[in-house]
């Protein structure tokens, strides 16, 4: 009868998941006299979770003041924690962390280019049985130099394979005789790992940034109901409340970020993802002074239902798309990004909505699509697709040797101008004069309800720019 048991009880968890739940009442907090305490019972708490393989809850629990102490660790995170409507307020003043982590260890492993290309792994020993995510590093640079910066760019794709065979691939092929991958994987599961029902207030007495989560090397991550409060005026920068890294199938559910450690002339955001593939966000609603999102090496993502003030790809990602989303006062920046960026039903509200800045030097051939859409451009914001500068320096890299500008299709969109506005642009290329044809573009296809003085005021790129391919350009 107990064998019989726990085959039912074994069999219940497989379906439906459940496990055990620690909180951290069990382990002292009702005790704890200061944050520095409480700090070290939920490390305690979490610590004995991860290692029985236990689920957490904060259930009863309203409220928590905790203190960082020096050379604090990040508290790890088992695979479900419910902070049941908790709200934490942090205090920092030791050094930069992230409060909460999780993180899996990676393993070097050596891949040939040709097999990678393939995406067929069974052959390969590590990966032939199980789930596992293979993280690649091009050790060439993919852009030697940003200009104006001290550093270049690395690309990077994580690919999701089970039973030896990929479930997605590279934004761009690796079988060039320039590209250098090295390899790194580990093991995953397909469980959902659930952290939601938090308030997370960051002090204004705390002289050092608190990150909340940083997730690493994961695959089906799940964050929900969870908001980030960040007090104005404290002149700090070089903000990633949320750190998403090397990882797939990433949720964002019912987000809310009010405000960032960041300046209007210094960088700092809400959400960073770098070498993330597979990314959704549903009603988010995040601004902050520098902008929202800081990523790079971003590969398919989906915005549905959110309130943002940007969304980058600083260099290298592809397919994004974008659904009854609000976008408000600055713009969304790709670099290198391929495939298709597709906005629907969306509202620009005296934001950019597509704009290539020249650091990078990698102009890439996409499609920009704008469905059931409305616009509000200002005089400052003027343009639906921006170009800042068009370098005559030609990037090493082949790939990105060729600049190219996006083919175009708004349909059935709406459009409000500024009265002091005196010209609007589908595509402004950033007043360059660029010398050789541009790449990629072969068609703007534009149908936009404007009154007669704003059609009079559009133009849909200025007459100076070259194409290597015929331009058909077609206005309703």
């Amino acid at each position: 009868m107990k064998k019989f048991l726990v085959v039912i009880f074994t069999l219940f968890v497989a379906v439906t998941g459940y496990t055990e739940n620690l909180s951290p009442l069990d382990y002292g907090l009702n005790k704890v006299k200061s944050g520095l305490e409480c700090y070290e019972v939920l490390m305690r708490t979490h610590r004995a979770a991860v290692e029985k393989g236990c689920g957490i809850t904060y259930e009863g629990i309203k409220q928590l003041s905790i203190e960082i102490p020096a050379k604090a660790e990040g508290i790890p995170l088992p695979e479900h924690t419910n902070f049941a409507g908790v709200t934490m307020n942090v205090t920092n003043r030791s050094e930069r962390m992230s409060l909460f982590v999780m993180e899996n260890h990676t393993t070097d492993l050596v891949v040939t280019k040709k097999r990678f290309e393939r995406l067929k792994f069974g052959c390969v020993k590590g990966l032939r049985k199980g789930m596992f995510l293979l993280i690649v590093e091009d050790k060439t640079p993919w852009v030697k130099n940003r200009i104006g910066y001290s550093y270049g760019m690395t690309r990077r794709d994580v690919i999701l394979i089970e039973d030896g065979r990929a479930k997605n691939s590279p934004v761009m092929p690796y079988s060039n005789d320039v590209s250098t991958p090295a390899f790194k994987y580990c093991k995953v599961t397909n469980t959902p790992k659930v952290i939601q029902n938090l308030t997370f207030n960051r002090t204004k007495s705390s002289t050092q940034i608190t990150c909340l989560v940083k997730i690493e090397a994961q695959n089906n991550v799940q964050i929900k109901n969870v908001t980030i409060n960040t007090p104005e005026g404290t002149g700090f920068y070089s903000d990633e409340a949320i750190i998403l890294r090397n990882s797939t199938n990433v949720l964002l559910e019912d987000v809310t970020i009010n405000g960032t450690y960041s300046r209007t002339d210094k960088y700092g955001y809400g959400i960073g993802m770098n070498n993330v593939w597979n990314s959704r966000f549903v009603r988010v609603k995040a601004h902050g002074n520098w902008g929202v999102f800081g990523n790079n090496n971003v590969n398919y993502a989906v915005l549905e239902d959110c309130d943002i003030n940007r969304f980058d790809i600083h260099c290298y990602g592809r397919d994004i798309y974008a659904k009854n989303t609000t976008f408000r006062n600055l713009y969304n920046q790709f670099s290198a990004t391929y495939g298709v960026v597709k906005y629907e039903n969306c509202t620009f509200d005296k934001c950019t909505p597509y704009l290539n800045a020249d650091s990078y030097n990698a102009f890439v051939p996409v499609d920009v699509i704008f469905e059931n859409c409305s616009f509000h451009l200002t005089k400052e914001r003027n343009a639906l697709l921006r170009f800042m500068g068009l370098t005559e320096q030609i990037n090493p890299r082949e790939e990105l040797s060729t600049k190219c500008m996006p083919n175009v299709t708004i349909n059935n969109c709406k459009m409000v101008v500024d009265d002091d506005v005196e010209k609007w642009y589908v595509i402004h290329p950033g007043g360059v004069r660029y010398k050789e044809p541009l790449g990629n573009i072969s068609r703007i296809n534009v149908s936009i309800d404007t009154d007669k003085n704003t059609k009079k005021k559009m133009v849909v790129i200025p007459d100076y720019v070259k194409t290597k391919n015929k331009l058909e350009i077609m206005v309703e």
